[in-house]
């Protein structure tokens, strides 16, 4: 019988693990790799009193609020559906998913909310892409961001990834966002692991995260036909278990 397929996890080490398990059940195994490790950064929330509704572009935002007496009633807009699950999970209970990118967010707040209604909070990590306040802006909207955690990269892949990369029987690699692909690859080259890729399999979130994984060759870059977490693992499909020995 031939193994399994084997992928490296890059997100963050506890949603790696919670995916690892997911994957097990597809017949997948999942090797965690962070790239990023999260860290609150303790500052200040102090929305404004008529603040409408709360903007979350990650999920791991949502760690960091957990010492905020936030309402949980406040309306809270995410990018993705993981991100709209965990925050239900907190106890959220008025919860919009744009089940896509930021660019899928700014259109769902610009269609669902009024400028006129108050400022919109928006909990955010450090590095961030596309800057809601100057987007939102042009639809008139008050955004108010605050830095609620870092994601800051590791020093080196965890030994396990490094020994399944040099034994070859690593198969591909999970990326959720362009930033995670430019550590992964940053790591590797520092670890002189740079020709693995060629026999890898990047599985991609969105032609953003592909281009950011293509600065390497791989075996093949597989993207997620809409940038969610269901269509991202569905790139997986047909590849558990491998014919390879």
């Amino acid at each position: 019988m031939g193994r399994r397929y084997r992928v490296l996890l890059t997100r963050p080490e506890a949603e790696s693990e919670a995916l690892a398990t997911e994957l097990a059940a597809r017949g997948i195994d999942g090797v965690v790799a962070p790239v990023l490790e999260i860290q609150p950064t303790g500052s200040s929330l102090d929305p404004p009193a008529d603040t409408q509704a709360l903007i979350l572009t990650s999920g791991n935002a949502l760690d960091a609020l957990t010492g905020y007496g936030i309402d949980r009633t406040l309306p809270v807009f995410t990018v993705g559906d993981d991100t709209a699950s965990r925050a239900q999970g907190y106890g959220f209970t008025r919860v919009d998913s744009a089940a896509g990118t930021a660019e899928h967010l700014i259109d769902r707040v610009a269609d669902r909310l009024s400028p006129a209604d108050g400022p919109v909070l928006w909990a955010s990590g450090e590095d961030i892409r596309v800057d809601l306040r100057v987007r939102l802006a042009t639809y008139g909207f008050r955004v108010v961001r605050r830095v609620v955690y870092r994601a800051s990269p590791v020093t080196a892949l965890p030994q396990a990834a490094v020994d399944g990369l040099h034994a070859t029987n690593i198969d591909g690699v999970l990326f959720f966002s362009p930033r995670t692909a430019e550590c992964f690859i940053s790591l590797i080259e520092k670890a002189g692991l740079m020709d693995r890729t060629q026999r890898l399999i990047a599985h991609c979130l969105s032609p953003a995260v592909a281009d950011a994984a293509g600065a390497v060759t791989w075996l093949d870059i597989r993207t997620a036909r809409r940038p969610n977490r269901q269509d991202l693992l569905a790139t997986l499909d047909g590849l558990a278990p491998s014919t390879a020995d």
